[in-house]
């Protein structure tokens, strides 16, 4: 039985393989020849997997539409268009006059009522197919081979329960403004725009989906409630082999447990290569995404934007390049994807999830797809409204430097608490060693282990204080904090710890908090093994940690941490590095006590030092 479903896959991938090579370029209309009242049709699939025609007409050409790109302005006739109007999922649509090749569907306005849509010209995709590529760090292209087919997920009972993602990796630097696309749909009423490209969500809870929505928006797609690749076909028509012009045509972010797909139309498809969308999916440039065949369950007619809801079938392919006229990709190719699992072990049952997923490598898409890997595993593990307690053991596998490791502890008196996990430190590390400024690296897998507890073993830091206001150099002293713990009597800890001699003849300020807040002095990094050393550092929530702050100052330069360093050093130091000006800082004296709660806040008291020879006062 398992030869003869090898023999079938491999049967399969031949099939696909001379389907893709079979397609040779078309005779194209040159957007020169291209004249108002010109009628033709467009390919786009309605429903199933088969492509159907709509009646189109020209209405004129605007030229300069884009930056040295033209549009050909089309009215289009089909019953389903007449009622829904231009939908997200048909950018890429083929279109053709008097029988030639002229463009994609690709644009359009929000809130038309007319089935109006701008058209690429084709003249201007058809150079992304031999756009050669410069090659991507840890993001590499492989031979398509016949795979198992994707495992169906099991249902899941979901709670919406928790707060919105209203913050949840808001993109509000440079590098994300710069692809938006349309901006405020108030003031893109009157504007054309790039049709919206439906990204399905399938596995991922609501409030999830709420913050992935967030966070997709100004890369100018939509997020939608969908389901994961699955073989064979529902619906009109067999399910495709390989892509068609006018087939459903889906990008994968992400597949697993968890699903995320970008699903368009195809516009060509010539010697194992294949153009789609007629603009930017998210204008990524050179990318390389996994594509699938897709399955369109309907169109669904909507005041504000109107889409296909479809689903991805079967990997056929990879996309190489998200440019402004096209994306394009090779039928013979598959893309590397990031393997990512969580864990979630409830400690108070003995119950156990285990989610596995694989995502693209892409320096910020990949930590906010890991954000929502992590938050819908614990989302799912934890449906209880109560108190709960959670650590999360990451573990990031970096190309070249090993294996990241992080611990990190958080807890809510409403059960699961989405705003807590953008705060996991290896979500953002993620980002930080892909974009740093040495050498590039890539993320080669990701691990979570969460524990989860239903309790609220929490403890306040409430104060601290000493038993008298002046000491001596040298001399052991105990710092006294209190703790108040939920539902309990408040407790003193007593926690030794020695007065530097440096401090003599000045007041001292001791300083008590969770160790997950307790400052640490980091130099910049100079390498990338450097930069992971000072991602990893830091002090459990579980410890307390005392640091007193010393008069004298240190210097953090060229990856190094200097303490203690008299006046005159430092003056010395900047005229001689007048071109690298040291970072100065207050000089801290950290002891960090093991305390076995998870606490949280700090507190701290002024002392007297006593200049060796005097007595106390």
């Amino acid at each position: 039985m398992r030869k003869a479903a090898g023999l079938l896959a491999g049967a399969i991938l031949l099939g696909n393989v001379v389907l893709a090579h079979a397609q040779t370029r078309p005779s194209i209309m040159p957007i020169a020849d291209v004249r108002p009242g010109m009628r033709g049709y467009g390919l786009t699939v309605f429903e199933g997997t088969e492509p159907e025609r709509f009646d189109v007409e020209v209405v004129g050409v605007m030229r300069n539409f884009l930056p040295r790109q033209d549009v050909i302005l089309v009215k289009m006739n089909h019953p389903t268009l007449d009622h829904s109007g231009i939908v997200g999922g048909m950018s890429g649509s083929p279109v053709y006059l008097e029988g030639r090749l002229a463009g994609a569907v690709a644009y359009g306005w929000r809130f038309a009522k007319d089935p109006v849509a701008g058209v690429t010209p084709i003249e201007r995709m058809l150079p992304e197919l031999d756009r050669p590529l410069r090659g991507l760090p840890g993001a590499t292209l492989q031979p398509l081979t016949p795979g198992p087919a994707p495992a169906k997920r099991r249902p899941r009972a979901r709670l919406d329960r928790a707060p919105d993602f209203a913050s949840a990796f808001r993109p509000t630097d440079g590098y994300f403004r710069r692809f938006e696309f349309g901006g405020d749909p108030d003031e893109d009423e009157d504007m054309m725009v790039p049709v919206s490209t439906p990204i399905t969500l399938a596995g991922f809870s609501p409030q999830v989906r709420r913050a992935l929505s967030k966070l997709l928006e100004p890369w100018g797609v939509v997020p939608l409630q969908g389901a994961g690749g699955s073989p064979g076909g529902v619906g009109r028509g067999d399910p495709p082999r390989t892509l068609v012009p006018g087939g459903g045509l889906g990008v994968q972010l992400m597949r697993g447990d968890m699903d995320a797909t970008g699903i368009g139309t195809v516009t060509h498809v010539e010697n194992g290569k294949f153009l789609g969308f007629g603009h930017p999916m998210m204008n990524l440039g050179e990318q390389y995404f996994p594509v699938t065949t897709a399955r369109v369950h309907m169109f669904l007619a909507n005041l504000q934007r109107s889409f296909k809801i479809a689903d991805p079938i079967q990997e056929v392919g990879a996309m190489t390049q998200d440019r402004q006229a096209a994306i394009a990709g090779d039928l013979t190719k598959r893309a590397k994807m990031i393997p990512g699992s969580v864990v979630v072990h409830d400690r108070s049952t003995g119950r156990e999830e285990r989610f596995h997923v694989e995502m693209v490598q892409h320096r910020f898409l990949t930590p906010a797809l890991a954000f929502s890997l992590v938050a819908d595993a614990i989302a799912d593990g934890t449906q209880d409204l109560a108190d709960l307690r959670y650590v999360v053991r990451s573990k990031v596998m970096v190309s070249g430097h090993g294996t990241m490791e992080f611990e990190d502890h958080g807890w809510s008196v409403n059960g699961y608490d989405p705003f807590a996990i953008s705060g996991i430190r290896a979500l953002g590390a993620m980002n930080a060693v892909t974009v740093n400024p040495f050498e590039d690296v890539a993320i080669e897998g990701m691990e979570f282990d969460v524990d989860v507890t239903y309790d609220r073993d929490v403890h306040e830091v409430r104060g601290v204080h000493l038993t008298s206001d002046e000491v001596a150099p040298g001399q052991r002293v105990n710092v006294y904090v209190t703790l108040r713990p939920y539902d309990g009597a408040e407790v003193v800890r007593a926690i030794p710890v020695e007065v530097p001699d440096a401090a003599d003849g000045t007041e001292m300020e001791i300083e008590v908090s969770s160790g997950d807040i307790a400052p640490i002095e980091q130099a910049e990094p100079e390498s990338v093994a450097e930069l992971i050393e000072n991602l990893e550092q830091g002090y459990p929530a579980t410890s307390l940690v005392v640091s007193i702050k010393l008069p004298s100052q240190g210097v953090a330069i060229r990856g190094h941490v200097v303490e203690d360093l008299p006046p005159s050093a430092i003056a010395a130091l900047r005229p001689t590095l007048a071109s690298e000006t040291p970072d100065t800082f207050s000089t801290r004296r950290q002891v960090e006590h093991p305390y076995g709660h998870l606490a949280e806040g700090r507190a701290s008291v002024t002392v007297r030092v006593r200049t060796p020879g005097t007595g106390s006062r």
